[in-house]
């Protein structure tokens, strides 16, 4: 899947790993 950091650019780190784990 795409990176959501490359997506947005400025989504938190908290976040970023929630996305990853969901």
């Amino acid at each position: 899947p795409a990176d959501p950091s490359k997506e947005h650019n400025c989504i938190p780190d908290e976040h970023y790993v929630q996305t990853l784990l969901a």
